[in-house]
């Protein structure tokens, strides 16, 4: 009852137009198409995941986020998919400045998670926060933020991954869940290009989570990126599972210095 899409990107043809604007058509036009084809439309996406390359800095990545997000809300559903979207340092091929992939799904057994506490986005978006599908649980991207988009406690990586922490432990309650049903983390964290500032960032954000979650943990994904929103340093989205026998597997031997 699941559908999985790989990645989707606009493939430019001699005399397009070579702008976010653009790629952005191209891109969420492919996933349309993709949905279709498995007798599905934007409404059954449930979890979208967007990488977009930008060079500039400050407000000027909000600005070219809400340009790309604009074209994307003509394809979205209302209400729309539990959404992450990630600013990447470059993309499989020259010049690609968008990707999406996403999960869609056939089953009508599904609520909208859009609990009162939580951040929002800074223009008007159908973004949803969460998806609960039969016993799974979609997560979206959580930040440091406001209601009004702005990140709160710039910098700062103890709280930022503390009050991000919340957002998903708010998300989990409204379907009736919690962190011990959770079963994938997905951690961005901000890394400029030099190892060890970035590699201590991930260490603090790692104490917090460990003290947050408990065990065993959930699987753990850690990257850096470059970030969405300015003054922001992480953020996180997930799957739960309520219910359901649960086993930790680990390879004899494996390194753990990540496991929380």
């Amino acid at each position: 009852d699941t559908l999985y899409m790989g990645s989707q990107q606009k493939i430019l043809k001699a005399g397009e137009s070579d702008d976010v604007g653009a790629r952005t058509h191209g891109t969420f036009s492919g996933m349309t198409s993709t949905l279709e084809s498995a007798g599905l439309s934007m409404a059954d996406l449930m979890k979208l995941h967007t990488y977009y390359v930008f060079e500039g800095e400050g407000a000027e990545v909000t600005r070219y986020w809400e340009r790309m997000t604009d074209v994307r809300l003509k394809y979205l559903a209302d209400p729309g998919p539990a959404a992450t979207a990630l600013r990447v340092s470059g993309s499989p091929k020259h010049n690609d400045l968008i990707t999406c992939d996403g999960i869609a799904t056939f089953s009508k057994d599904r609520k909208r998670l859009m609990p009162a506490h939580a951040w929002d986005w800074s223009i008007p978006t159908p973004f949803s926060q969460g998806w609960l599908v039969g016993n799974k649980v979609y997560v979206g991207g959580q930040i440091s933020a406001d209601r009004k988009g702005k990140a709160v406690a710039p910098g700062d990586v103890v709280t930022q991954t503390r009050n991000t922490l919340e957002f998903i432990r708010h998300v989990l309650l409204e379907a009736d869940s919690g962190w011990e049903d959770m079963v994938s983390l997905k951690i961005a964290y901000r890394h400029d290009g030099r190892d060890p500032e970035a590699r201590r960032l991930l260490d603090e954000i790692l104490g917090v989570v460990r003290e947050t979650l408990p065990k065993p943990g959930p699987t753990l994904t850690c990257f850096g990126v470059d970030l969405l929103y300015e003054g922001l340093v992480l953020e996180i989205d997930g799957v739960a599972v309520l219910g359901g026998k649960r086993t930790d597997v680990a390879a004899p031997g494996s390194k753990d210095w990540m496991s929380i």
